[in-house]
């Protein structure tokens, strides 16, 4: 099977900090869209969570389009090398 992603983009993908990002992004923007930061009422507490996600999720789609940009990148040059492996199925 043929990766989508480089070699150094996957290892990246592996470290601990990377992965919480993963998750925390994810949730927090999770949490933007359906509008459920207000547990407590309105108040300071609501808006510095909001300003917390919003920071959270700037950072993922960040990081999101970084992988993007390379993952287009490879398979780029995948397509274009005799690194593919295509097989013929019965």
């Amino acid at each position: 099977m043929t990766p989508n992603l480089p070699l150094n983009i996957l290892e990246l993908q592996k470290n601990p900090i990377i992965r919480i990002l993963r998750v925390l992004g994810g949730i927090s923007f999770i949490l933007i869209l359906t509008h459920k930061l207000d547990v407590l009422g309105s108040g300071l507490l609501y808006l510095t969570a909001l300003y917390l996600c919003f920071i959270i999720s700037l950072i993922f789609c960040i990081y999101l389009m970084y992988v993007n940009f390379h993952r287009i990148k490879y398979m780029y040059k995948v397509f274009n090398s005799n690194e593919l492996e295509v097989r013929n199925s019965p």
